[in-house]
């Protein structure tokens, strides 16, 4: 502790035999509340001129310019012209296609360039090998060709015989990006077992394993479904665990890599679209991000899932992952999910040690009424 003013007796002391301590503030001037770090403030405090322009506004305005009547402006400025005045130019301006390509995605960019309509023929991604601009998903085209072999298809058969190559597999991940709000994403997935279908499977065939006569066919048409109805757009106040999750998924990704920059040089997150996997052809996953960073240390590769219970939107989301529903345990200083949870089998789908325990049950299935369905429904079902 520091000592008081020094008189004229006072005598340097020597460094080892000072003593340096901190005092504990009294109770009375304590913080009355939790501090939050600046780096979870989801809030722009700066004048709303300098702010940073969200991306939401951006693709608003691209919209807007995109709706401008390129007849209407030219009409008003023949209507102001003089004689010595120029001819008039289009009313939109010219870097609009570029702000298309920036900000708007493939489907919308491909509707604005074409009045609102995204023609057939004029595809929105292009065409490539003919995995693009099908109506048939990557897997109900594979079934498709092998029933056209064979009068008397074989499960088995199929699925020693199923590969998918490096550029099928990389072409539908890169076509799924845009996930729930790309037409590809619902198709593609179709026939496969996803990781959020994972624990529901492995359950399901483990009651199968007991009792035969157990009905899974709820469960198989759910994988062989290819889904009608889209999600056209996220409601501003949502009021269902959907809309719920969509809206606030943004939020937590932004919050999620502001804690992760100062924790990682450079660290950024790599959007992934339906990722196959090579070696197991009827499994697939979607994965959220994978989260990379230029550290010396040479850090590993992360994958990222978010999740945003409806159920727990008013707690905290330290308190909502020790839930029940979500299974979340804490070990030491370190959060973890129950190897019994749901959602441990959704992340840990790309996990190969963990997955070796469960690959033979959900082939089991696959190969039994997945298959079947997919035969039956020649590669895909409609609800």
């Amino acid at each position: 502790m520091w000592m008081p003013k020094p008189q004229s007796s006072s005598e340097p002391c020597a460094v080892e035999h000072l003593v340096i301590s901190k005092t504990k503030p009294p109770s009375s001037k304590k913080r009355k509340r939790t501090y939050t770090w600046l780096q979870n403030i989801d809030f722009d405090p700066r004048n709303p001129k300098h702010r940073k322009v969200s991306s939401q506004e951006k693709v608003s305005l691209t919209k807007r310019l995109s709706a401008v009547d390129d007849r209407s402006l030219s009409k008003s400025s023949i209507t102001g012209m003089n004689d010595d005045s120029s001819p008039p130019s289009s009313g939109k301006p010219v870097i609009l296609p570029l702000l298309r390509k920036l900000y708007l995605k493939k489907d919308d960019s491909c509707k604005v360039a074409n009045n609102g309509t995204c023609n057939a023929n004029n595809s929105c991604y292009g065409d490539s090998n003919g995995l693009r601009n099908q109506l048939v998903g990557i897997l109900g085209q594979k079934v498709a060709a092998y029933l056209k072999k064979t009068s008397e298809p074989n499960s088995e058969q199929f699925l020693n015989d199923l590969t998918f190559s490096d550029k099928e597999i990389n072409m539908v991940e890169e076509v799924t990006r845009e996930k729930w709000q790309c037409g590809d994403w619902y198709m593609h997935k179709v026939g496969f077992i996803t990781a959020s279908k994972c624990k529901d499977v492995y359950s399901r065939q483990s009651t199968l394993d007991k009792k035969s006569e157990f009905s899974v066919t709820a469960l198989a048409k759910s994988i062989c479904t290819k889904k009608v109805s889209r999600v056209k757009a996220v409601a501003d106040n949502p009021k269902n665990p959907r809309d719920w999750g969509l809206k606030n998924e943004d939020s937590a990704r932004n919050s999620y890599l502001r804690v992760q920059k100062h924790l990682h040089y450079k660290a950024k997150l790599i959007k992934k679209g339906f990722v196959i996997s090579k070696a197991k052809p009827f499994v697939g996953t979607s994965v959220d991000n994978i989260r990379s960073c230029d550290c010396a240390c040479k850090c590993k590769d992360v994958v990222v899932e978010y999740k945003c219970p409806w159920v727990h939107r008013d707690l905290d989301p330290k308190e909502a992952f020790l839930t029940k529903e979500i299974g979340g345990v804490k070990l030491g200083k370190k959060d973890s999910l129950k190897a019994n949870a749901k959602y441990y089998y959704q992340v840990q789908l790309v996990d190969k040690k963990f997955m070796q325990l469960v690959l033979l049950k959900l082939e089991k299935f696959w190969v039994s009424p997945v298959a079947s369905l997919l035969f039956d429904g020649k590669g895909t079902l409609k609800e």
